[in-house]
């Protein structure tokens, strides 16, 4: 019966050892995933930090659009005023080429004004060069006949 009570014990120290060894590996395998855990909950709390950086950047920049979309507003005013000048300037220049048509016009009209006006100056100043030889020529006569005369009557 000692035999029976050794092996019997030596049985139930063997469970009990296989047991412990067991309850050892599961503390182990549990230390293990304790760490791991640990990492990973470090690893959360970073991605934390910098998805909340990412949302701050986010925010900047949906700051930023929102800027952006003012200041293209804006410029697409501008720009539609702009547009508006420059269709006043070129109606503008328009008129302005059609009244540089109209002034060329009178220009050139003027200018054969000009032309038939010297024409007839000079028409008129040789007729006064003419009259003015005429009028010396008489003068020259009338004082030749007038010395004549004189002459004449002395004797």
């Amino acid at each position: 019966a000692e035999i029976n009570n050794k092996e019997f014990i030596e049985y139930i120290v063997s469970v009990q050892d296989s047991i412990l060894q067991e309850k050892i590996q599961k503390v182990l395998e549990m230390t293990e995933l304790s760490r791991e855990l640990q990492r990973q909950k470090w690893m959360l709390e970073a991605l934390k930090l910098e998805f909340s950086g990412l949302e701050d950047q986010n925010s900047e920049l949906q700051d930023n659009i929102g800027e952006l979309q003012d200041s293209n507003s804006l410029l697409s005013s501008e720009i539609g005023e702009l547009r508006d000048n420059n269709s006043l300037l070129n109606s503008e220049i328009s008129e302005l080429q059609d009244n540089n048509s109209a002034l060329s016009s009178e220009i050139g009209e003027l200018q054969d004004s000009n032309s038939l006006l010297s024409s007839e100056i000079g028409e008129l100043q040789d007729e006064k060069s003419q009259r003015t030889i005429l009028l010396v020529f008489g003068v020259v006569i009338a004082f030749f006949v007038g010395f004549v005369l004189s002459r004449w009557r002395r004797g």
